[in-house]
């Protein structure tokens, strides 16, 4: 998602000629954040990891103190998502990557090459619903499509989106919990 973000952010204009999207696209609503999320992030992140938040400086100071391992670790448990920031008034300044995109607010001139993968998604779904994570969890064709819906609110394409996953289903697949997840 990092690079179709890059492509989009005024920033980055004439810094690259090329770029390779693999797994995530910055279009998608499910995986942004609004401006005033990443402060309650980084609030979060830094109550995990004991840092005072009296003020941003002493905040940053600690941070910079802690191990890449320390971070990691607390940044497993974040409820927010780690995910690009639209209306920004800098890096991203539109409302979201769709306008952006059917507005012509893009860096043109990169030549892109586009890449996907059988499980694409899978780690934004087991951090969404760590439910799905447990075998204790049953699962249906009809509940998969909740699921589907939930990743999509607000999609006008929602229905659309989860007919295509579900359509490969067939009755006794609903058996197989491995291939319903």
């Amino acid at each position: 998602m990092s690079v179709s973000a890059l492509i989009l952010s005024p920033l980055t204009l004439n810094l690259f000629k090329r770029a390779i999207f693999q797994s995530g696209a910055i279009a998608s609503k499910t995986l942004t954040n609004a401006v005033n999320q990443p402060l309650k992030r980084t609030e979060e992140l830094a109550a995990k990891l004991n840092c005072s938040f009296s003020d941003q400086f002493s905040v940053v100071k600690c941070l910079r103190g802690k191990s890449v391992e320390e971070i990691l670790v607390a940044s497993k448990t974040l409820t927010l998502p780690l995910a690009p920031t639209f209306n920004d008034g800098a890096v991203l300044p539109f409302v979201d990557g769709v306008q952006a995109l059917q507005e012509g607010h893009f860096n043109t001139e990169v030549d892109l090459m586009y890449g996907v993968n059988r499980d694409e998604g899978s780690i934004v779904v087991a951090m969404l619903f760590p439910e799905l994570n447990s075998p204790k969890t049953v699962l249906t064709k009809e509940k998969v499509r909740k699921y589907i819906e939930k990743l999509h609110v607000g999609s006008p394409q929602t229905a659309e989106i989860a007919d295509f996953y579900l359509k490969s289903l067939k009755f006794e697949d609903e058996a197989n919990q491995d291939k319903l997840r």
